[in-house]
């Protein structure tokens, strides 16, 4: 969340590589965050600008739901 509102690229080492995690990615990925994935994950924040309902189906992951509803 922090490295898709921060301007420019941020790298994530050592994530965790759970469904929760994943969801996060796909969510943040509808949201206009454009983030790659390999041993790290490089996301290029910057709080993009959308406009109309997003509908992300978080399933059972409660931190992202949290977290993406605000």
């Amino acid at each position: 969340i922090l490295a898709a509102l921060a301007q420019g690229e941020s790298r994530l080492i050592n994530f965790s590589p759970s469904d929760d995690s994943a969801i996060m990615i796909k969510s943040l990925r509808q949201l206009g965050i454009k983030i790659i994935e390999g041993k790290e994950i490089i996301v290029h924040g910057g709080c993009p600008n959308f406009s109309g309902e997003v509908l992300l189906d978080v399933g059972l992951a409660g931190t992202a739901m949290r977290f993406l509803t605000a």
